[in-house]
């Protein structure tokens, strides 16, 4: 398909086009600057966009670009450029997507969401399609997550709202590829596509995210009632509100909670955990490979492995086992010693069994070249008196037939304690 993408320097738009050209479609980048790479561009700008041509056999036009900041695009020239837009895509047969937001509604508390809302109205009674994204978090730090990173990283203290505001997050990959799913189905029909978390979360939720995800911080928290946040709005009044951006604060407390899950369903998409798509790559295997040799290690050693050996044991696994984290359950993340479970002959035959053995055993030879592992393996530590040994011999003995023991015990369910490529 021959897609126009609006806005195409923008923080979606570039994640659209990125996924765009992955998938093999023609795009065609309109914006006020050209986009790097070799993609097609036209140049296209809210603000002069009257004799602005769709070009022909074009299929789908996204329609991204739009005001951000408050008073720098007054509405009705963003509500004329969308006008425009429409009658140039209907001229050629395109279909429109207009990437709308979660506060457009007619009665908004700002600017920006009735704009929003306005601009929907337009392009629904043209049988185009609104998609209403949560909040697009992840990938480059801009836009409205951008703020965010930048609020976390220097307040010392993080704002928690009360009632906590509830949002509904969503990836900007995820995003970009739920909306390449709505320009190729062939409902042709007008329609409202809402995407996000179908669980909200509390907005003080996603910022603790960004601070231990993110940036790896720890934050303290500090109520601020709503109540008192309306009061600051009253008191400073319209234009005091928008330049102190108070009424986002307020459009914040208001958003309303979507119905996802259909949507999702109909687009089969799939959205990755918050705490997966906060990580700087998107995803969070590493961490979960870090994790897992951890673990494996320190069930090895019987001590704390060091940050160097984890690091090589991830750097084996990305080289040999195409980078997949086994899956562990969090239980035995957290407490290795439980790593005895699995390590029996009968659950090595099975096929995750069989997996999980492979690395226990890759660890055992990164582990054996080190001091800890001399320390543990060739007896290098200091020597006991006969009376100690033996007391060590009766112990490992009652340790063995207790394991044993619990080993079969968890037999039924070993198989739910390791699932390859599951998300924590």
């Amino acid at each position: 398909m021959r897609l126009l993408i609006t806005g195409a320097t923008g923080y979606i738009g570039r994640r659209l086009v990125s996924a765009a050209k992955a998938c093999h479609h023609d795009v065609v980048a309109a914006s006020r600057q050209p986009i790097e790479g070799d993609i097609k561009w036209v140049k296209y700008d809210l603000t002069c966009s009257t004799h602005f041509v769709v070009p022909p056999q074009t299929d789908i036009v996204f329609h991204l670009a739009a005001g951000t900041t408050s008073g720098a695009i007054r509405p009705e020239v963003e509500m004329a450029a969308a006008r425009n837009l429409l009658a140039s895509a209907r001229a050629v047969g395109a279909r429109v997507i207009f990437i709308s937001s979660q506060t457009a509604r007619r009665d908004a508390p700002t600017e920006y969401g009735q704009t929003k809302w306005h601009i929907e109205q337009m392009v629904l009674q043209d049988g185009g399609w609104v998609v209403r994204p949560g909040l697009v978090y992840g990938g480059a730090p801009q836009a409205l997550f951008g703020v965010l990173v930048g609020l976390v990283s220097s307040l010392p203290l993080l704002p928690a709202f009360l009632p906590a505001p509830m949002v509904q997050p969503l990836h900007v990959d995820d995003l970009a590829h739920a909306l390449l799913r709505c320009a190729e189905t062939s409902d042709s029909r007008a329609r409202i596509v809402c995407l996000g978390a179908p669980d909200p979360v509390s907005f003080t939720s996603v910022l603790r995210g960004i601070a231990a995800v993110r940036l790896g911080l720890r934050r303290g928290l500090i109520p601020v009632p709503v109540a008192a946040v309306h009061l600051v709005r009253y008191l400073a009044g319209e234009r005091y509100s928008k330049k102190m951006s108070i009424d986002r604060i307020v459009s914040l407390c208001e958003l309303p909670i979507m119905q996802t899950k259909d949507d999702l369903a109909s687009l089969a998409i799939t959205l990755r955990p918050m705490t997966a798509g906060l990580g700087r790559s998107g995803d969070n295997r590493r961490r979960r490979l870090l994790r897992e040799g951890r673990a494996l290690l320190r069930y090895i050693l019987k001590s704390w492995p060091s940050s160097q050996l984890v690091r090589r044991y991830v750097r084996c696994i990305e080289a040999t086992r195409n980078s997949t984290p086994l899956g562990l359950a969090g239980t035995l993340l957290n407490y290795p010693l439980l790593l005895a479970l699995l390590d029996e002959p009968d659950f090595s035959r099975s096929v995750s069994g069989m997996e999980f053995d492979w690395r226990l055993k890759a660890a055992i030879v990164l582990a054996e070249a080190t001091p800890e592992g001399g320390r543990r393996f060739l007896g290098t530590r200091d020597s006991h008196t006969p009376l100690i040994a033996a007391g060590l011999i009766a112990r490992s003995l009652v340790c063995e037939a207790l394991w044993r023991a619990l080993g079969l015990a968890a037999a039924p369910f070993r198989h739910r304690m390791v699932q390859t490529g599951r998300s924590k």
